[in-house]
């Protein structure tokens, strides 16, 4: 199956329309394969990456974060206290994709967008739109 929208994890069989909705807030379908940026991850995320974690332990992660971003990956895990990441080739501190949100509002036209960003890093090329989402 090719997943495109988070809505094609539906033809997945153990995929209901509920598990998709609570996935939403955390999943976006990208173009390729990709590493989980851990500046960015949200606590329920980093919870799934670390063994023996929950979401509360992540929640101090994220606390801290907010203080200094990880500079690389041995910073983050040290901050893991002896917990192990499930696959250590899944994380990396950068992102090449970005989701931009625009609000305009108008009188009462209102315009609600997000846009997915890609930015090939070291390259010197210029961020591409891959997708634009209108609401």
């Amino acid at each position: 199956v090719e997943i495109r929208r988070i809505e094609d994890l539906l033809a997945i069989r153990g995929y209901t329309p509920e598990a998709v909705e609570r996935l939403r807030e955390f999943v976006i379908v990208l173009p390729g394969e990709t590493k989980v940026n851990v500046n960015t991850a949200p606590a329920e995320v980093i919870s799934a990456l670390v063994e023996r974690y929950t979401v509360s332990d992540a929640l101090g992660l994220v606390a801290r974060r907010k203080q200094a971003s990880y500079r690389d990956v041995t910073q983050f895990t040290e901050q893991l206290r002896g917990n192990q990441l499930i696959d250590t080739e899944s994380v990396d501190v950068k992102s090449e994709y970005f989701l931009v949100q625009s609000k305009i509002r108008l009188d009462r036209a209102n315009l609600d967008a997000e846009a997915l960003v890609e930015r090939r890093l070291g390259q010197g090329l210029a961020p591409t739109v891959l997708s634009i989402r209108q609401n």
